[in-house]
Parts: C-alpha cells; structure tokens; sequence
C-alpha cells in the first residue's frame, strides 16, 4: 500500500514538471498539418539542428543539460545557444512570452503547448521542427520527435507562439553588415576631409602665374626708378634767380 503511494505521488510530480498553477483556455484539438513549412532563415535552421542535437537526452525533471532534462529546460537551452535569449523557465512562461499564433501559421522555430496532466493550465512545451512534426523532451522517452497530430498530443494540444528573436541571421550575414558599416564609416571620413579643405574665402586668391606676374612688374618698376638718369637743367637766363 504504502509502495503503492509513493508511486503516485511520484508519478504526480512527474506530470507536473514542466507546469505552472496560471490558468489557461482549455484544450482543443489541433489539426493534421500535411505539407512541409520551408525553413525560412539561416538561424532558424542552426536552431533545429541544435534541438536534434538532444534528442535521446533522458528526461530529468528539473535538468537542462545533456545529462537529463525537462520539457522547458530543453527549450530555453536551444534558444540560448542559437539565439543567446534567457526564456524562462516554466512551459507556462514561455507560452507567455512567446506572440500568440495561429495552428496553421506554424513555422519552424515556433513553440507548441499542451495540457498533458487533465486540466486546463499548460504544463508541456515541444520546439515545432515543420511538416506537422516537433522537438520535446517526452517524459517517457525523453528527448525525441514527436508528430502533432498524434492522437496524444492532438487532444491535449493547447496554443502556439512564436519567440521574437533577433533580426540578424547567419554569422556570414552578420559581417556583411559589419562591412557595409564600416565602407560607409570610411565615406563620411572622406566626405569630412573634403569639408574641412574647402574652407571659406574672404577674398580671391592670386593664382601662382598671377602672383609671378606682380612681383615681375614691381621690380622692373624699380629697377626703371633706380636707372633712369638725373633731369639736367640748363639754365639760359641767370636772372630768373634774382
């Protein structure tokens, strides 16, 4: 009996691992998603890869590492490593950060919640990969890919959102804006060199040819003025000084 107790008790706190006390909309059922939704972006791609990167990560409640890990623990880890965002911790949490979206705007990278433990409050959180398909850290089986309309998980299905991350994308992506930045850093430079030469007249300037020319006159004016012989009277009448 005792034995019996413990099991439940056990089997309760596991159900609840990835849940909050925050009440939500109930559960409907989510809809078959057939085609393929194309990986639209560079980073959206590194996040799938690194989500299929724990897949086969034993449930651990309480865990985020490759050791062992819960739902939500598996899911704020992947985005912190393609994305560096600290989401929360709680499933519950992440549903209310992330916008809230439609079933059939789902996108790779977008999240999935579900209500696996019989209410109405979320408690479970899968990363959707595209093509009806999602990334969870199962309590069963641990990390592993799961369809959406599977029967367990289409009748539990609660909401989806999408987590607003950062615009740039691929790190080849990253440096072309850091080039362009800096080519047009450069060209505001040049256009203050530029700027800075051409400043303000008072009055126009001789050019050199011109200046030549005035320094050539000044000295033949001189010269002649040194050179040119004394006038000589000659006095025919001396009486004009008496």
């Amino acid at each position: 009996m005792k034995k019996s107790l413990f099991v439940l008790i056990l089997a309760s706190l596991l159900l609840a691992s990835c849940g909050s006390k925050k009440v939500a909309t109930p559960a409907k059922k989510i809809e078959r998603i057939s085609h393929a939704v194309p990986v639209s972006s560079d980073q959206t791609r590194r996040l799938i890869s690194e989500a299929r990167r724990w897949i086969g990560t034993p449930y651990r409640y309480g865990g985020q590492t490759l050791a062992g890990t819960d739902c939500s623990g598996f899911v704020m880890m992947v985005f912190d490593s393609v994305y560096g965002l600290k989401l929360p911790r709680s499933s519950a949490q992440q549903r209310q950060y992330s916008l809230p979206i439609a079933e059939k705007e789902l996108a790779p990278g977008d999240l999935v919640f579900f209500c696996t433990s019989g209410g109405s409050a979320v408690n479970h959180v899968g990363i959707y990969i595209g093509s009806g398909k999602m990334i969870h850290a199962s309590l069963s089986k641990g990390v592993m890919e799961s369809a959406l309309d599977e029967k367990y998980y289409s009748q539990r299905f609660h909401s989806a959102g999408r987590v607003v991350t950062p615009t740039s994308d691929s790190p080849s992506e990253i440096a072309a804006d850091r080039r362009e930045l800096k080519n047009k850093i450069k060209q505001l430079e040049k256009e203050k060199k530029k700027l800075s030469k051409a400043a303000p007249e008072a009055k126009p300037e001789a050019k050199p040819e011109q200046s030549r020319q005035i320094k050539t006159n000044q000295q033949l004016i001189i010269q002649q003025q040194t050179t040119q012989p004394d006038t000589t009277y000659v006095v025919t009448d001396p009486s004009i000084f008496d």
